[in-house]
């Protein structure tokens, strides 16, 4: 008897002759030659593509690949053959039409594939799409060959049945066969394949990795996209964005990564689409169940089938999803590579003047901060639109089922929707405050920080502990304002769910109490509920994430902002790749091409940038010279000969280094003229205050951006007086630079000049920090005419040396922001002005009369701890102390509370659509039932919005608070070798990325995962009262939970270390780098390229562990989803099973629950990776609370000592058989190292009394006095107790008066330590005010004049006299003359004392070392 009949030509699509199954028609039409058409299309375009791009051809690289796909075109034509010869006469003519175009399709198909796996490019580019055409195809062929199979011998051919089986079998081997892992060499396997790409199966080996605790960062594979790639479309697209009048950062990024941030767009539709269909599948199910309580039960087949549904439904969502989180991860890193290196690249390029109020905020918290706030959001934007979509089937759903009630839904909807934008309104503007406030905090710590030596010694502690909580009490009261508004949003969108049941059942409950219609049975009710569900998502999620997307909006702005401030104008192009973009800027321009106005700037054309040698003069023709519009130096006209040694000599502040910032073409140019005959990138710099990278050794500090040549390296080592201390030192030119001496520096910074053998050189009185002898010698290894390495160089340098006047070609003098003079040594020498400004200079001489491959950067990481051993408990239980355990206690309670609340309503619902089941229309449904079921949403809605606030308001301010100051204190009392050992970066890390993610991520985290936990036990609670044979598959999921929670949690914490551990040398490279110093020596030799190709390393290697983080994230997704699929299969199979016994509204309920269970659980595990992501920031902030102190300051202040008395009081120092070295005295003193020997001080040990207290007795000024970011005051009177009378008092001693009172507001002026508005002078003065100020006994005095012109040191000198007259003054000096009243002199050599006594006697004794060395310091 034939199987078919005329109905298989018509659509369908149910089949009327044969039991479950679909028309021929349908199946061929529908289910085969549409896809197959689709894929024919996609695949020929992808083919001629590559012909026309010429990257066709032919690999063996997998040849059972190959020979699969072949067998598949000979099977296809078989059964193609087959079917024509022997096809059925009872198939209808229409129906078999169909089906052969089908099987001409798959034949064309078939073929196209052939050739697409014999591309050698094909498993990069295309096997996806095969693998996914294949899968589809395999899965709807499955019909076609159930429909072929019941037909039977009767009707259909064995030879083509036969045909079309074997072909079925072949293409699933194709599909296993494409994608079997290909192992590459690092054990990493490729992610091309479909399921691998689907499921992340290539994320395993590492997993398995992180899961044994030997995951290292060079075991992650790099991301494929490097930072200067990506920025590099984006500048294309930001410069065309910045031609117009108000230029969007935004658009240039959307432009630049349209294509990128739209690949979420297809699986989040996919996503929508699943969860909207979830509430008819219900629907079906409680139908199904409850047809067997009636007589006319529908087939059990459907009920089979309705199980195989849910499954493919939920495995569905679960690729989907994880495709979605595929792409956010991709879409992150695009930005976070794109927007790292474009603020880098603007801070090298940026104007100085910019650095201490850059429009944006603070360039470190842009990188650590605001560009991590953006890549978060990603997914909130996307899920926002998303969510639309899914509402509006949602809403089409309700009406469908409540009909008319479907209007409260809308209006709740539609109030919801209105309420939320309008509590955000303030949610950009808080951003921007508590943002601006956290730049003010990181700013001040980094200042501390990088200046930690000097605060220490001076026991300032305490103060600036005072301080910064000061700074973070305002920084926490904004985030307090946000939490506040965020609170009223978050609430408004977490009772959705319970505001629109409310509404909508209500509503419908009432109407048909009124029209006397059927109530809420368990179908109706619960197929509302859920799709009320579905849309209650969407709606907490627009709602979440609408402030968090403002909030990015915000950031984005503070970046715009940065990436729109003003550059240095001769800025050259910092593209590492190239070098003629700046090139290009001034092509054209000839020689004297000079016009009028603001920021006149010529260059020679004869200029080569490629030949070193250049020629020429600079000529100031009556410029004006300033910062900011503030004019500094007025009128200059001079002119610089190339190839000559000029000197600029003038007292402090006379303006000299602002003269030698002009040559590097830093300055404003206000009016008048300057040309150059170079182009910055040709000229060396050295800074007063010497710069130097911390963070590298000796050598690559040397090195800078040139090759290592050993003999021109040794040579600059002997010319700069470095073979001693190097050979002094266990690793030699290995060592960090970060704890050298400020004449170690010096010399160190100076060898970077000579040793890059630039044209130019500039240095900024380079030699006031070296003692006389090694000066000379210096000098002379420098300049001696014929056989200086500086020789036929063009030197300019500020010198406050007279000596070196003698070896000069040209002197420029400075007086009064003007020159006052200029000419030849010869020249000058009778010139009255000259001989003023002479008077002011160093009386020192030289004993031998006139003279005239690129390196890879060093990385440094934080050593990780092993991930094997559990830190998440110790770090929860530090968060538990810094929030009170009394505080933890109430959450609990509160939360407890809230979701038992919310476990009944379901149950509640129950009980109520089962009693409406059997009465058709009762008023007691509503007057019984609806009271109880408004009391208990109200109650859940009050519930939650209180522990929501009790969460972020209180519990979480108090652990804020006190994790950031505990962490804080720990760090200001930490030994002196943490910070000789440890990257400023590192710590400067702790206090902004790890402190962002404590306040803001993990409260969020810690309310989410808490909150989803309690709801998913209550719910399984529910599953297993309605099924009770639930309780075995809910074992067996957490077993499976757990496993995976295990596996993956250690790849977690593993990955965030890395994480945080690897952008520890970028943040120290972008700390070293955006400082005024380091920008000017930067940009002077056109070194950008070097700290760009630095950058761009780091940066790749930080760009590892941050796309695995989300890719294993993304894993977690696909495994939750995976998992939550078994539960809901379960729960209809064992319906379905005991379908004559089972309850529909137990069913129901546990369906209810079920369907949110994947939320619950991914929502929950999610959560559970930030908390261990922040378990991982609360370790680090926990390692630096357990800081061990300096090993006395939990001891008593001394014997007699307390703070409130005036130890010391007379002064006295008594040293016995103590062992220390130059230059660390005063360190010996301070006790901060290790000395043998007794020093007594007021007749007590100082080993007896506490650090604290001992340098708190002393006033320190060392050759690198540190600033404050604040004001003049706060840098002076650090304390607070003093008087502006005694302040300014202090400020006229120290001869600052003039510069102070010219600046906005006097003392009250704000400074910031990263760009100080004074001069290295002025600043050396500020500290000796700060010092006179402080009315110590004992005053320590390292190099503290050394900064300063011979007049301002003589008067400087006479208040030292006058003012500390009745103190124990110690000075560490070179000028000989400025010591030669002391009471006593100690000689020291090699750390040893050489000779003591009265300076008088000693210069008068023959053979006296002090007599040598103050003769060789005599003019």
């Amino acid at each position: 008897m034939s199987k078919f009949c005329a109905q298989d030509s018509a659509f369908g699509p149910q089949s009327q002759c044969r039991s479950f199954d679909f028309t021929v028609m349908f199946e061929n039409a529908i289910l085969s030659i549409i896809p197959s058409a689709i894929a024919l299309v996609l695949f020929a375009s992808y083919i001629r593509l590559s012909v026309s791009r010429k990257i066709i051809g032919v690999s063996l690289r997998r040849p059972d690949v190959l020979i699969a796909f072949i067998l598949n075109l000979a099977l296809n034509i078989l059964t193609l053959v087959a079917w024509t010869i022997a096809k059925p006469t009872d198939v209808p003519v229409l129906a078999g039409t169909y089906l052969t175009a089908a099987l001409v399709v798959s034949l064309v198909v078939s073929i196209l594939n052939v050739i697409l796996v014999s591309n050698e490019l094909s498993r990069k580019d295309s096997s996806f799409a095969t693998s996914l055409y294949l899968l589809v195809v395999l899965l709807l062929d499955a019909s076609r060959l159930r429909t072929f199979s019941s037909a039977g011998k009767s009707s259909i051919s064995m030879f083509f049945f036969v045909a079309f089986a074997a072909s079925f079998a072949v293409r699933g081997l194709c599909l296993v066969l494409m994608n079997t892992p290909e192992p590459k060499e690092s054990g990493v396997y490729k992610s091309s394949g479909f399921f691998s790409s689907i499921f992340l199966l290539w994320l395993l080996p590492l997993m398995w990795k992180g899961r044994k605790g030997t995951l290292n960062l060079d075991d992650l594979p790099d991301f494929d996209q490097r930072s200067t790639a990506l920025y590099m479309r984006f500048e294309t697209s930001w410069r065309r964005e910045k031609r117009k009048t108000h230029p969007k950062l935004l658009k240039a990024l959307l432009r630049a990564f349209l294509s990128t941030f739209m690949s979420p767009v297809i699986p989040a539709i996919l996503m929508s689409l699943t969860q909207v269909v979830q509430p008819a599948m219900v629907n079906a199910a409680i139908q199904f169940i409850d047809s067997y309580s009636s007589n006319s039960p529908e087939p059990v087949e459907w009920g089979w089938s309705l199980a195989g549904m849910f499954a493919f439904i939920f495995l569905t969502l679960t690729c989907a999803s994880t495709l979605y989180w595929y792409c956010i991860a991709r879409t992150s890193a695009y930005i976070r590579g794109t927007m790292s290196e474009a603020v880098y690249r603007k801070t090298l390029a940026l104007n100085v003047t910019c650095l201490a109020s850059v429009p944006g905020g603070n360039p470190m918290n842009l990188i650590s901060a605001d560009i991590d706030r953006i890549t978060s959001v990603i997914d909130p934007l996307h899920q926002m639109w998303s969510s639309l979509i899914t509402i509006a089937i949602g809403l089409y759903l309700i009406y469908n089922e409540l009909g008319v009630a479907f209007v409260a839904t809308i209006v709740m909807t539609i109030v919801i929707m209105v309420v939320t934008p309008y509590f955000s309104r303030e949610i950009r503007p808080l951003q921007t405050k508590l943002s601006a406030a956290g730049d003010k905090r990181i700013r001040l710590i980094s200042g501390i920080l990088r200046q930690i030596k000097g605060i220490k010694l001076s026991a300032y502690e305490p103060e600036l502990i005072k301080k910064v909580s000061e700074v973070r009490t305002a920084e926490l009261q904004a985030r307090k304002n946000f939490w506040r508004k965020f609170y009223l949003i978050v609430c408004t969108t977490s009772v959705t769910m319970n505001a629109l049941s409310l509404a909508t059942l209500g509503t419908y409950a009432i109407i048909s109490f009124l029209s006397h219609s059927q109530g809420l049975t368990t179908a109706r009710l619960f197929t509302a509920y859920t799709a009320i569900g579905i849309i209650t998502a969407p709606i907490y999620a627009i709602g979440q994430n609408y402030p968090r997307v403002l909030a990015a909006y915000a950031c984005i702005k503070r970046l715009e902002g940065y990436l729109l401030s003003l550059e240095s104008t001769s800025s050259q192009s910092v593209d590492s790749s190239s070098v003629s973009a700046f090139d290009s800027e001034i092509e054209g321009s000839t020689k004297g091409d000079v016009v009028s106005g603001i920021q006149e700037i010529t260059y020679d054309e004869k200029m080569n940038t490629s030949e070193p040698q250049i020629s020429g003069t600079v000529s100031f023709r009556s410029a004006c010279i300033g910062w900011s519009e503030k004019v500094l130096l007025y009128d200059l006209n001079a002119e610089i000969q190339v190839g000559m040694i000029t000197m600029v000599i003038g007292r402090v502040a006379s303006g000299k280094s602002t003269f030698l910032h002009s040559l590097l073409e830093e300055t404003q140019i206000l009016s008048g003229t300057i040309s150059y005959p170079w182009k910055r990138g040709s000229i060396a710099y050295c800074s007063q205050t010497p710069w130097l990278q911390p963070s590298q050794t000796i050598r690559n500090n040397i090195l800078f951006a040139s090759n290592y040549e050993e003999a021109w390296y040794t040579e600059v080592i002997r010319a700069c007086a470095l073979e001693f201390d190097l050979k002094q030192m266990k690793n030699g030119d290995s060592t960090l630079a970060s704890g050298l001496s400020g004449g170690q520096k010096a010399r160190v910074a100076l060898a970077r000049a000579v040793y890059s053998r630039k044209p130019v050189v500039v240095l900024d009185d380079v030699f006031s920090a070296l003692d006389g002898p090694t000066a000379n010698s210096m000098f002379e290894a420098l300049f001696s005419r014929g056989r200086g390495l500086l020789t036929h160089k063009t030197a300019i340098l500020s010198t406050n040396k007279m000596a070196h006047l003698n070896f000069a070609d040209w002197i420029i003098s400075l007086n009064e922001s003007r020159i006052s003079a200029q000419g030849t040594y010869s020249d000058l020498r009778g010139v009255e002005v000259l001989k003023e400004v002479v008077s002011t200079l160093e009386d020192t001489s030289l004993p031998n009369g006139p003279v005239s491959g690129p390196k890879k950067p060093s990385f440094k990481m934080e050593e990780l701890p092993d991930s094997t051993k559990s830190i998440a408990m110790r770090s929860y239980m530090h968060y538990c102390r810094a929030a009170s355990w009394y505080c933890i206690a109430v959450y609990l309670l509160l939360l407890l509370l809230t979701v038992g609340i919310q476990t009944i309503t379901p149950v509640y619902l129950q009980v109520w659509s089962t009693y409406n089941d059997s009465h058709f229309s009762n008023r007691k449904s509503v007057v019984a039932y609806l009271p109880g079921y408004a009391a208990i949403e109200i109650a859940y809605t009050f519930a939650l919005c209180y522990v929501f606030y009790y969460m972020i308001m209180i519990l979480s301010q108090n652990a804020s608070r006190n994790l950031h100051e505990w962490q804080f204190s720990a760090v200001m009392h930490a030994p002196m070798s943490f910070f000789d050992s440890t990257q400023v970066g590192q710590t400067i890390n702790r206090f902004s990325q790890d402190i962002a993610y404590i306040d803001g991520g993990l409260p969020l985290a810690l309310y989410d995962f808490f909150y989803q936990m309690v709801r998913a036990i209550g719910g399984i609670i529910v599953m297993i009262i309605a099924l009770p044979y639930m309780a075995a598959v809910v074992f067996g999921v957490v077993v499976v939970f757990y496993l995976v929670q295990w596996f993956y949690l250690a790849t977690s914490k593993r990955v965030r270390r890395l994480d945080l551990a690897s952008k520890s040398p970028l943040y120290t490279l972008y700390q070293e780098t955006m400082m005024f110093d380091a920008l000017l020596t930067v940009r002077a030799a056109g070194a950008e390229g070097h700290f760009l190709d630095s950058s761009e390393i780091l940066l790749a290697r930080s760009q590892r562990p941050f796309y695995l983080s989300r890719n294993v994230a993304a894993w977690l997704v696909s495994s939750i989803g995976i998992m939550t699929s078994i539960v809901n299969t379960s729960v209809v199979l064992l319906a379905i099973g005991t379908r004559r016994s089972a309850s529909a509204g137990l069913f129901a309920a546990a369906m209810s629950q079920a369907i949110s269970l994947q939320d619950m659980l991914n929502t929950m595990l999610t959560s559970w990776t930030k908390l261990e992501m922040a378990a991982v920031s609360l370790e680090r902030n926990l390692d630096l609370v357990n800081l061990v102190p300096e090993d006395d300051d939990d001891k008593s202040q001394g014997p007699g000592i307390s703070d409130d008395n005036e130890w010391p009081s007379r002064g006295e120092i008594e040293l016995t058989n103590v062992m220390a070295k130059y230059r660390v005295l005063e360190r010996a003193l301070l006790r901060a190292l290790q000395v043998e020997g007794e020093i007594l001080i007021d007749g007590k040990n100082i080993m007896n009394i506490s650090r604290r207290r001992l340098r708190k007795g002393m006033t320190m000024v060392g050759q690198e006095p540190f600033l404050l970011d604040g004001t003049i005051r706060e840098n002076l009177d650090i304390t607070g107790c003093k008087s502006d009378d005694d302040v300014w008092a202090a400020i006229e001693s120290a001869q600052l008066k003039p510069a102070i009172s010219e600046l906005n507001g006097g003392i009250d002026h704000q400074i910031q330590s990263i760009s100080p508005i004074l001069s290295p002078g002025q600043i050396q003065l500020l500290a000796l005010a700060r010092s006179l100020l402080s009315g110590k006994k004992i005053i320590l005095l390292d190099e503290a004049t050394a900064a300063l012109d011979g007049e301002t040191d003589d008067s400087i000198q006479e208040v030292i006299r006058s003012s500390f007259k009745d103190c124990t003054c110690i000075t560490i000096a070179h000028r000989i003359k400025t010591i030669k009243d002391y009471d006593q002199v100690v000689v020291l050599n090699h750390g040893l004392v050489e000779e003591m006594g009265d300076p008088a006697e000693l210069l008068q004794k023959e053979g006296s070392v002090f007599r040598e060395l103050a003769q060789a310091s005599e003019e």
